[in-house]
């Protein structure tokens, strides 16, 4: 529980940004999916929506695929948002 981390906001314009909240969403998928079917057991219709959805096979296998490319590419990123002179 001490390794949590928030669930973090997706910005649209910065790499860097898209790839933290991408690894942090799949490290904690099992949290997240828990606490959806916590939340459709107490009669959230959306919540069992989203976990199904997220249960897909197609899903999981996107979001771990970016993950995984994001993550080779932040070091470029990195360098590329670097202010020169």
């Amino acid at each position: 529980m001490e390794d949590r981390k928030k669930l973090k906001t997706l910005c649209e314009t910065r790499c860097m940004s898209r790839a933290e909240a991408l690894t942090t969403f799949v490290k904690d998928f099992s949290v997240v999916v828990h606490a959806l079917e916590h939340l459709e057991n107490d009669g959230d219709v959306k919540a069992g929506e989203h976990v199904r959805v997220i249960l897909r096979f197609e899903v999981i296998i996107t979001l771990v695929t970016c993950d995984h490319v994001f993550s080779s590419l932040v070091g470029l990123t990195a360098i590329l948002q670097e202010v020169s002179f």
